[in-house]
């Protein structure tokens, strides 16, 4: 289930730039389940199988509405690693389940850490005194957030991967499941 180091780090990579997509650059909804699942299908080899998982991900999503101050759950990370994992590991379909409800969890975990890079995105934003006015300066700042939103949605991603292919090995050396439970979870 657990896709190889080099499709590891690509999918890392993806997370992280469609996580700059989703809060510090472009918002141009490729972040979203349904792309970013279906972006990481493609990446894995069979695309078809991440757009299914992003396609279940995005339904359960829709509902979701990021008015005003409300915390939301971040989508791309965990779609990728949802899509990522369904697609490399060529899971039966019953997996799918583990799969997306991993996805729903791991969106609102992620989206914890979106919090926590704007409480230090907004700690680090104001210039000292001998950086007013200095615009190189203010770029460098803008750049070094988006840095860390990038490196922060790679992590995550990674780490998204790496759990959800534990869970789906888990049960099987357990054998302490009913079948019925372990044929849900396609093992």
């Amino acid at each position: 289930m657990l896709p190889d180091l080099p499709l590891l780090a690509a999918l890392a990579l993806l997370g992280g730039l469609l996580a700059l997509d989703g809060t510090s650059f472009g918002q141009f909804m490729v972040s979203r389940p349904l792309a970013a699942a279906s972006l990481a299908g493609l990446v894995a080899g069979a695309p078809l199988q991440g757009a299914a998982a992003g396609l279940l991900l995005e339904a359960l999503h829709l509902a979701v509405l990021p008015v005003g101050a409300a915390r939301t759950p971040e989508t791309a990370p965990a779609a990728v690693a949802a899509g990522g994992v369904y697609a490399a590991g060529n899971p039966a379909q019953a997996a799918l389940l583990l799969v997306v409800v991993f996805g729903l969890a791991w969106e609102w975990a992620c989206g914890r850490t979106v919090v926590r890079l704007r409480q230090e995105n907004a700690r680090h934003a104001l210039p000292t005194p001998d950086e007013a006015g200095d615009p190189r300066r203010l770029a460098a700042r803008h750049l070094r957030a988006m840095g860390i939103d990038f490196a922060r949605g790679a992590v995550l991603t990674l780490g998204g991967m790496l759990l959800l292919a534990l869970l789906l090995r888990l049960p099987q050396g357990f054998g302490l499941l009913p079948s019925q439970v372990r044929l849900v979870l396609a093992l």
